[in-house]
Protein backbone atom coordinates (compact mmCIF):
# COMPACT_ATOMS: atom_id res chain seq x y z
CA UNK A 1 0.00 0.00 0.00
CA UNK A 2 2.85 2.38 0.83
CA UNK A 3 4.59 1.62 -2.50
CA UNK A 4 1.33 2.25 -4.41
CA UNK A 5 0.77 5.59 -2.59
CA UNK A 6 4.27 6.87 -3.43
CA UNK A 7 3.90 5.75 -7.05
CA UNK A 8 0.72 7.81 -7.41
CA UNK A 9 2.45 10.91 -5.96
CA UNK A 10 5.44 10.51 -8.31
CA UNK A 11 3.12 10.10 -11.32
CA UNK A 12 1.24 13.32 -10.47
CA UNK A 13 4.51 15.21 -9.95
CA UNK A 14 5.91 14.10 -13.31
CA UNK A 15 2.68 15.10 -15.04
CA UNK A 16 2.86 18.57 -13.48
CA UNK A 17 6.49 19.02 -14.56
CA UNK A 18 5.64 17.93 -18.11
CA UNK A 19 2.72 20.40 -18.27
CA UNK A 20 4.94 23.25 -17.03
CA UNK A 21 7.58 22.39 -19.64
CA UNK A 22 4.97 22.61 -22.43
CA UNK A 23 3.75 26.00 -21.19
CA UNK A 24 7.26 27.46 -20.98
CA UNK A 25 8.15 26.13 -24.43
CA UNK A 26 5.03 27.76 -25.88
CA UNK A 27 5.83 31.12 -24.26
CA UNK A 28 9.44 30.98 -25.52
CA UNK A 29 8.33 30.17 -29.07
CA UNK A 30 5.82 33.07 -29.04
CA UNK A 31 8.54 35.45 -27.85
CA UNK A 32 10.93 34.27 -30.57
CA UNK A 33 8.32 34.66 -33.30
CA UNK A 34 7.04 38.11 -32.24
CA UNK A 35 9.92 40.14 -30.74
CA UNK A 36 8.31 43.50 -31.54
CA UNK A 37 5.65 43.52 -28.81
CA UNK A 38 3.38 41.27 -26.81
CA UNK A 39 0.35 40.52 -29.00
CA UNK A 40 -1.86 40.13 -25.92
CA UNK A 41 -1.73 43.89 -25.39
CA UNK A 42 -2.47 46.93 -27.51
CA UNK A 43 0.52 48.94 -28.73
CA UNK A 44 0.19 51.56 -26.04
CA UNK A 45 -1.79 51.84 -22.82
CA UNK A 46 -2.93 54.95 -20.93
CA UNK A 47 -2.25 54.59 -17.21
CA UNK A 48 -4.16 57.73 -16.22
CA UNK A 49 -7.46 59.30 -17.38
CA UNK A 50 -7.34 60.65 -20.94
CA UNK A 51 -8.35 64.25 -20.27
CA UNK A 52 -7.44 67.57 -21.82
CA UNK A 53 -5.49 70.07 -19.69
CA UNK A 54 -3.91 67.31 -17.64
CA UNK A 55 -0.82 65.12 -17.54
CA UNK A 56 -1.37 61.67 -19.05
CA UNK A 57 0.95 58.75 -18.33
CA UNK A 58 1.26 56.25 -21.19
CA UNK A 59 3.00 52.88 -21.60
CA UNK A 60 4.87 51.79 -24.74
CA UNK A 61 4.27 48.05 -25.23
CA UNK A 62 6.73 47.80 -28.14
CA UNK A 63 10.36 46.77 -27.94
CA UNK A 64 11.03 49.81 -30.14
CA UNK A 65 11.29 53.56 -29.47
CA UNK A 66 8.15 55.48 -30.36
CA UNK A 67 7.42 59.12 -31.05
CA UNK A 68 4.61 60.97 -29.29
CA UNK A 69 2.59 63.76 -30.92
CA UNK A 70 -0.21 66.07 -29.88
CA UNK A 71 -3.09 66.36 -32.36
CA UNK A 72 -5.25 69.49 -32.65
CA UNK A 73 -7.70 69.67 -35.56
CA UNK A 74 -5.47 68.89 -38.56
CA UNK A 75 -2.20 69.91 -36.89
CA UNK A 76 0.25 67.44 -35.37
CA UNK A 77 2.95 68.60 -32.94
CA UNK A 78 5.91 66.43 -31.93
CA UNK A 79 6.17 66.20 -28.15
CA UNK A 80 8.77 63.60 -27.19
CA UNK A 81 10.17 60.09 -27.70
CA UNK A 82 9.03 57.15 -25.59
CA UNK A 83 11.57 54.41 -24.87
CA UNK A 84 10.89 50.73 -25.58
CA UNK A 85 8.64 49.05 -22.99
CA UNK A 86 8.68 52.19 -20.88
CA UNK A 87 6.36 54.96 -19.73
CA UNK A 88 6.30 58.71 -20.23
CA UNK A 89 4.14 61.64 -19.14
CA UNK A 90 2.51 63.95 -21.66
CA UNK A 91 0.95 67.37 -21.04
CA UNK A 92 -2.28 67.21 -23.00
CA UNK A 93 -3.10 70.94 -23.03
CA UNK A 94 -5.99 71.51 -25.45
CA UNK A 95 -5.08 68.69 -27.86
CA UNK A 96 -7.86 66.57 -29.31
CA UNK A 97 -5.72 63.45 -28.99
CA UNK A 98 -2.29 61.89 -28.48
CA UNK A 99 -0.73 60.08 -31.47
CA UNK A 100 2.13 57.56 -31.28
CA UNK A 101 4.23 56.16 -34.14
CA UNK A 102 6.88 53.44 -34.43
CA UNK A 103 9.23 53.01 -37.39
CA UNK A 104 11.76 50.18 -37.35
CA UNK A 105 13.44 47.50 -39.47
CA UNK A 106 12.62 43.84 -38.90
CA UNK A 107 15.25 41.09 -38.82
CA UNK A 108 14.50 40.29 -42.45
CA UNK A 109 15.23 43.87 -43.49
CA UNK A 110 11.63 44.99 -44.01
CA UNK A 111 10.73 48.50 -42.84
CA UNK A 112 7.70 48.58 -40.54
CA UNK A 113 5.50 51.52 -39.51
CA UNK A 114 2.93 51.31 -36.71
CA UNK A 115 0.78 53.91 -35.02
CA UNK A 116 -1.74 54.34 -32.22
CA UNK A 117 -4.16 57.11 -31.24
CA UNK A 118 -5.63 58.17 -27.89
CA UNK A 119 -8.69 60.44 -28.05
CA UNK A 120 -8.84 63.01 -25.23
CA UNK A 121 -12.01 64.00 -23.42
CA UNK A 122 -12.74 67.58 -22.26
CA UNK A 123 -11.85 68.33 -18.67
CA UNK A 124 -14.84 69.00 -16.44
CA UNK A 125 -14.97 72.40 -14.69
CA UNK A 126 -13.78 72.19 -11.11
CA UNK A 127 -16.22 72.56 -8.23
CA UNK A 128 -15.88 74.13 -4.82
CA UNK A 129 -17.84 74.71 -1.65
CA UNK A 130 -17.36 77.28 1.09
CA UNK A 131 -17.99 76.58 4.76
CA UNK A 132 -18.28 79.77 6.85
CA UNK A 133 -17.86 79.51 10.62
CA UNK A 134 -21.00 81.63 11.05
CA UNK A 135 -24.21 81.64 8.96
CA UNK A 136 -24.36 83.96 5.94
CA UNK A 137 -27.15 86.38 5.19
CA UNK A 138 -26.87 86.57 1.44
CA UNK A 139 -23.15 87.08 1.00
CA UNK A 140 -22.67 88.72 4.41
CA UNK A 141 -21.40 87.28 7.66
CA UNK A 142 -23.00 89.64 10.18
CA UNK A 143 -21.38 89.94 13.59
CA UNK A 144 -21.41 92.12 16.66
CA UNK A 145 -18.40 93.36 18.60
CA UNK A 146 -18.06 90.27 20.80
CA UNK A 147 -18.22 87.87 17.86
CA UNK A 148 -15.77 89.99 15.86
CA UNK A 149 -13.19 89.90 18.65
CA UNK A 150 -13.27 86.08 18.56
CA UNK A 151 -12.69 86.07 14.79
CA UNK A 152 -9.50 88.16 14.77
CA UNK A 153 -6.60 85.92 13.75
CA UNK A 154 -8.87 82.90 13.24
CA UNK A 155 -10.56 81.02 10.42
CA UNK A 156 -13.71 82.68 9.12
CA UNK A 157 -14.46 80.16 6.37
CA UNK A 158 -13.08 77.13 4.58
CA UNK A 159 -12.83 76.30 0.86
CA UNK A 160 -12.97 72.69 -0.39
CA UNK A 161 -12.19 71.94 -4.04
CA UNK A 162 -13.13 69.00 -6.27
CA UNK A 163 -11.44 68.50 -9.65
CA UNK A 164 -11.40 65.50 -12.01
CA UNK A 165 -7.70 66.02 -12.82
CA UNK A 166 -5.93 67.37 -9.75
CA UNK A 167 -7.29 69.78 -7.14
CA UNK A 168 -3.73 70.98 -6.60
CA UNK A 169 -3.98 72.75 -9.99
CA UNK A 170 -6.65 75.10 -8.61
CA UNK A 171 -5.29 78.32 -7.12
CA UNK A 172 -7.19 80.23 -4.45
CA UNK A 173 -6.32 83.93 -4.34
CA UNK A 174 -7.67 86.94 -2.44
CA UNK A 175 -9.08 89.92 -4.28
CA UNK A 176 -6.89 93.01 -3.94
CA UNK A 177 -9.48 94.65 -1.66
CA UNK A 178 -9.71 91.46 0.44
CA UNK A 179 -5.96 90.96 0.84
CA UNK A 180 -5.86 93.76 3.44
CA UNK A 181 -8.09 91.76 5.77
CA UNK A 182 -7.49 88.04 5.19
CA UNK A 183 -4.73 85.45 5.04
CA UNK A 184 -4.94 82.16 3.12
CA UNK A 185 -3.70 78.91 4.61
CA UNK A 186 -3.42 75.86 2.35
CA UNK A 187 -4.21 72.75 4.37
CA UNK A 188 -3.88 70.18 1.57
CA UNK A 189 -4.32 70.02 -2.21
CA UNK A 190 -8.10 70.50 -1.93
CA UNK A 191 -8.59 72.56 1.25
CA UNK A 192 -7.93 76.18 2.16
CA UNK A 193 -8.60 78.11 5.36
CA UNK A 194 -9.41 81.80 5.01
CA UNK A 195 -8.39 83.57 8.20
CA UNK A 196 -9.16 87.09 9.37
CA UNK A 197 -6.04 89.11 10.11
CA UNK A 198 -5.42 90.27 13.67
CA UNK A 199 -7.14 93.39 15.04
CA UNK A 200 -4.29 95.83 14.37
CA UNK A 201 -3.85 94.60 10.78
CA UNK A 202 -7.58 94.91 10.10
CA UNK A 203 -7.67 98.46 11.49
CA UNK A 204 -4.63 99.38 9.39
CA UNK A 205 -6.40 98.09 6.27
CA UNK A 206 -9.45 100.31 6.78
CA UNK A 207 -9.81 103.61 5.00
CA UNK A 208 -9.61 106.72 7.23
CA UNK A 209 -13.38 107.07 6.94
CA UNK A 210 -14.01 103.45 8.00
CA UNK A 211 -11.51 103.79 10.84
CA UNK A 212 -13.54 106.70 12.15
CA UNK A 213 -16.78 104.72 11.76
CA UNK A 214 -15.24 101.78 13.61
CA UNK A 215 -14.25 103.99 16.54
CA UNK A 216 -17.77 105.45 16.65
CA UNK A 217 -19.27 101.96 16.77
CA UNK A 218 -20.94 102.32 13.37
CA UNK A 219 -21.48 99.61 10.80
CA UNK A 220 -18.45 98.67 8.68
CA UNK A 221 -18.20 96.07 5.93
CA UNK A 222 -14.98 94.18 5.17
CA UNK A 223 -14.50 92.37 1.83
CA UNK A 224 -13.09 88.93 2.63
CA UNK A 225 -13.81 87.08 -0.63
CA UNK A 226 -11.49 85.05 -2.85
CA UNK A 227 -11.43 83.75 -6.40
CA UNK A 228 -10.43 80.30 -7.66
CA UNK A 229 -8.55 79.71 -10.91
CA UNK A 230 -7.47 76.58 -12.79
CA UNK A 231 -3.78 77.11 -13.61
CA UNK A 232 -4.07 74.86 -16.68
CA UNK A 233 -7.29 76.41 -17.98
CA UNK A 234 -7.44 80.16 -17.31
CA UNK A 235 -11.02 80.42 -18.59
CA UNK A 236 -12.17 78.24 -15.67
CA UNK A 237 -12.56 80.76 -12.84
CA UNK A 238 -14.91 80.97 -9.85
CA UNK A 239 -15.74 83.85 -7.52
CA UNK A 240 -16.40 83.38 -3.83
CA UNK A 241 -17.87 86.70 -2.70
CA UNK A 242 -18.15 87.08 1.06
CA UNK A 243 -18.30 90.19 3.27
CA UNK A 244 -17.75 90.44 7.00
CA UNK A 245 -20.19 93.00 8.37
CA UNK A 246 -19.72 94.50 11.82
CA UNK A 247 -23.13 95.93 12.65
CA UNK A 248 -23.63 99.21 14.42
CA UNK A 249 -23.25 98.89 18.19
CA UNK A 250 -26.48 99.67 19.98
CA UNK A 251 -25.85 101.93 22.92
CA UNK A 252 -28.12 101.86 25.95
CA UNK A 253 -30.19 104.98 26.55
CA UNK A 254 -30.52 106.32 30.11
CA UNK A 255 -34.05 107.21 31.05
Amino acid sequence: MIIKFHAEKITKLLAAVAFLFVILSDVRSQTDETPEYDLRFQRSVALTPLLQHSIVKILNNYFHTGKVYGVKSNDTTYLKDIDPVDTCEVETNSYDGIYLTWNYVEKGGDEVSKDFYFALSPKKPFEYKSFPVLPLTGSEMIVGDDALKKLFGNKIYEIRIKDDVNANNIDVRPYSESSKFIDLLKIDSATYYIKLKNRMEVLAGLSPEDQKRAKEGKTIVLPVGVFLLDRNLSSDKRDCIIYLKRERTKKSVNK
